[in-house]
């Protein structure tokens, strides 16, 4: 019986202690942990991370501008087809990529809204009389647009939001607060502050979907990954520069001849200058009295383990394989099945993301008074990145002609014509007449 106490007894201790080091174990994972051990502070991560280190990583971490400008380069490879039966709507369009490189201002604010939260296109016109910044836009006609001009987030910070309640536009921001200055740029002698009216823009922010004006920036999610590496390829780099400068243990060899050159002051600040002197180079020499310098010897890490962890958590918060993210690995390229992946990523962002912006640009252009609106539906497609390879199309075009074959077999008739086959294949569709020269022959 006192045994059984015994087990009671140390299986309540044991439960106590568990909960007691529970808090310790997922601290910061659940609302009651004991927050003490901060997961980001001892990692020296942000806890909240500002628009100034977005564009700071964009503007000095390849990787970081590789996570911005990858997506929009490969979805504005080539740009969207636009079709409509309006004649005057599609003349306006022309005009627009044909004056305002519609295209590339597109492109230009798809990186700028990646970077923050949001970007905005202002659309600079000539205007009626009485239009001042603060109010609606009053162009001089379709034809009155002077300007595309994206801009950053940063460039653009809500004064006011529309309160009424009872409004279609409650929530959205009444006023923006303009500012010349781009970002990461010094002080600009004719930087300009102003208020804008929302008619006078148009923001694009990817991952509102609260239909806020807030998005999720792109290299937030990855954001503490960015810093790893920055932090391994930094270790390394330091590792090599130390070990490419030889380190040094002084030894004493004769005490009373080092403790002669330490006890005066201005021995002593001599040999801490001839040390210092001697760290800062690689070839210089030090004249030692009373010691003896031993090379210390340290092995550097190797440091691809660690770094493909941050490669692979990179890739993976924006659905992007890592071989196409970084363009190669050691002994591995690209594959064809990665190429298929960053296609269908592709053709996912530009029907779910582009393709409705694209539809509201349009409709605030309309709504500006800067583009008439169209009297017919507005068709717009992207090109096919999802192509099957030539093996593939083989194999198709195989399997399609002995689908067919047993059909025959069967009585049943074809199932594929051989227009379909040919297509499946990579040809064109129709079999073009080919004159084999000779005389006709009749049956």
């Amino acid at each position: 019986m006192a045994k059984k106490r015994t087990y009671q007894r140390r299986a309540a201790q044991n439960s106590s202690s568990s909960r007691a080091r529970t808090p310790y174990q997922y601290a910061g994972f659940y609302d009651n942990a004991n927050t003490r051990l901060d997961v980001y502070s001892v990692g020296g991560y942000p806890n909240e991370v500002a628009f100034s280190d977005l564009w700071s990583a964009y503007r000095r971490k390849g990787l970081a501008k590789v996570v911005i400008d990858l997506p929009v380069r490969t979805c504005w490879q080539t740009p969207p087809h636009i079709e409509c039966t309006d004649a005057s709507w599609m003349k306006s369009l022309e005009r627009l990529i044909e004056h305002h490189d519609l295209w590339e201002r597109l492109r230009a604010l798809d990186i700028r809204q990646r970077i923050g939260q949001y970007g905005g296109l202002w659309l600079i016109a000539k205007e009626r009389a009485g239009a001042e910044a603060k109010g609606p836009i009053l162009p001089m006609g379709p034809e009155g647009l002077l300007n595309l001009r994206p801009l950053f987030e940063s460039q653009l910070d809500v004064t006011q939001w529309i309160d009424d309640i009872q409004s279609a536009d409650y929530g959205n921001p009444k006023y923006y607060n303009y500012r010349s200055q781009v970002p990461g740029t010094k002080s600009q002698g004719d930087s300009q502050s102003f208020e804008l009216h929302p008619s006078r823009l148009f923001i694009f922010a990817e991952g509102a979907d609260d239909g806020s004006i807030y998005g999720i920036p792109a290299l937030e999610s990855c954001f503490n990954a960015l810093m790893d590496a920055e932090k391994i390829r930094c270790a390394g780099g330091e590792g090599f520069l130390r070990n490419a400068k030889q380190r040094f243990a002084m030894e004493v060899t004769d005490s009373q001849t080092a403790a002669s050159m330490f006890s005066d002051p201005t021995k002593r600040a001599r040999f801490d200058e001839d040390v210092d002197d001697f760290n800062k180079g690689f070839d210089n020499s030090i004249l030692l009295a009373g010691m003896k310098a031993n090379t210390m010897q340290s092995s550097i890490a190797d440091p691809m383990n660690h770094w493909m962890i941050c490669m692979n958590e990179i890739a993976a918060s924006q659905g992007i394989p890592v071989t196409i993210l970084i363009g190669q690995m050691t002994g591995r390229l690209a594959s064809d099945e990665d190429q298929k992946q960053l296609g269908k990523y592709k053709q996912d962002r530009c029907n779910n993301t582009l393709t409705p912006m694209l539809r509201r640009f349009f409709a605030h252009m309309a709504k500006a008074g800067l583009m008439p609106a169209p009297k017919a539906p507005i068709e717009i497609w992207w090109d096919n990145l999802v192509e099957a390879s030539d093996s593939e199309r083989a194999d198709l075009t195989l399997k399609m002609a002995q689908a067919n074959k047993t059909s025959m077999d069967s009585g049943a008739g074809h199932i594929y014509t051989v227009e379909e086959i040919r297509e499946a294949g990579g040809f064109d569709g129709a079999i073009p007449d080919i004159d084999l020269g000779g005389e006709e022959i009749v049956e």
